[in-house]
């Protein structure tokens, strides 16, 4: 699910349990929430990520969740849409772009 805040994040931090409200817009591929409010019922600690294989991502697997990755990060860049790590993968010896 994707949550559009109505206002700052700067109050949440990681490990925030929240409850949000909002109205939903539907979407591709996700749930998404516009509008939305989030109020913190508490803290819990983050599940360990799953391991996912870069293969995988590419293909779009495991979208939006909590996941780590082993690779070689070749170059990365940062923009108002996120970070991008590029990664290259030995077999196919191109770069790939993470967001």
């Amino acid at each position: 699910m994707q949550v559009n805040l109505s206002s700052s994040v700067a109050p949440y931090r990681v490990s925030n349990r929240v409850e949000v409200t909002g109205t939903v817009l539907g979407g591709e591929p996700a749930l998404r929430l516009g509008s939305a409010k989030a109020t913190v019922l508490g803290d819990s600690p983050l599940r360990e990520p799953k391991l996912v294989s870069v293969h995988g991502l590419v293909k779009g697997e495991d979208a939006f969740r909590y996941v780590r990755v082993r690779g070689m990060v070749r170059d990365m860049y940062s923009n108002k849409g996120g970070l991008t790590l590029q990664d290259r993968l030995r077999e196919q010896r191109r770069p790939r772009h993470y967001v």
